[in-house]
């Protein structure tokens, strides 16, 4: 996971799920419908709460959310989003 966006007060809003992420979530969680070539931007306002959830392909194209995706599963990787966030200094 990594940080890619900033609020506009300078706090970091926006955590990268890589595709490595996605895999070995999917590894973990093997129903999760998570596929290959796939990232995931979670974005979320200053408090904490998740705002937006952007799709994208290998090539940083955003994309349409895959279908068959577990909503459980997307719930708990936007939690770890969270998680990493807080802990990089950013929204809480």
């Amino acid at each position: 996971m990594q940080i890619v966006s900033e609020s506009y007060d300078g706090i970091p809003n926006g955590v990268l799920c890589t595709t490595k992420d996605l895999t070995a979530m999917a590894r973990v969680w093997p129903c999760s419908g998570l596929r290959s070539g796939t990232m995931i931007i979670f974005e979320f306002d200053n408090h904490g709460n998740l705002c937006d959830i952007e799709w994208l392909d290998d090539d940083g194209v955003t994309c349409s959310e895959p279908a068959g995706i577990d909503q459980y599963c997307l719930h708990a990787l936007s939690q770890d989003a969270q998680q990493f966030l807080a802990q990089s200094g950013g929204a809480r």
